[in-house]
């Protein structure tokens, strides 16, 4: 199974989802986008920043795209048809600003659309559900556009 990472450009490292993933030491191909992250993973290919088409290659080469919780890295995913693990960044590790990302792909598991592992210790147990994963992507990219921007405002109302 060919896995794309994108761990997005936000400033703040993903380090803990690079570690997690090199620990596993996967007989699987991988390939990451890496950030601003230090970490440099040991038993995988990356690179810190792709160009808009080194992207949207490795995003189509890929079975499975494990991804932060950002909504253009997921939206991506599901436009190229493919199953997506959700990691979110967690405040607690100072890895975003808030937790916002932890709600998303709770909703986006629940939905049927994605696989979530919120906590490292799930990443393997995720990667073994992908293989054989169907995602429900039935919705349009208009409708994921308007499930995760609902999401994004109840969440911002719960936080007033």
């Amino acid at each position: 199974m060919k896995i794309f990472v994108a761990v997005g450009t936000h400033p703040q490292s993903f380090d803990r989802l690079l570690k997690a993933l090199d620990e596993l030491n996967l007989k699987d191909e991988i390939f990451a986008q890496t950030g601003h992250s230090a970490y440099e993973p040991k038993n995988y290919s990356f690179k810190p920043l792709l160009a808009l088409t080194e992207f949207s290659e490795h995003m189509q080469d890929a079975d499975v795209v494990i991804t932060h919780g950002g909504a253009g890295s997921i939206l991506t995913a599901f436009e190229a048809g493919k199953k997506v693990i959700v990691v979110p960044r967690h405040k607690k590790f100072n890895e975003h600003t808030n937790d916002h990302q932890l709600e998303l792909a709770h909703a986006l598991a629940l939905e049927g659309k994605a696989l979530e592992a919120v906590e490292m210790k799930d990443l393997g147990k995720a990667i073994e559900r992908a293989r054989t994963f169907k995602p429900d992507l039935q919705a349009s990219k208009e409708g994921m556009i308007k499930i995760i921007r609902e999401h994004l405002m109840e969440w911002g109302r719960e936080k007033k």
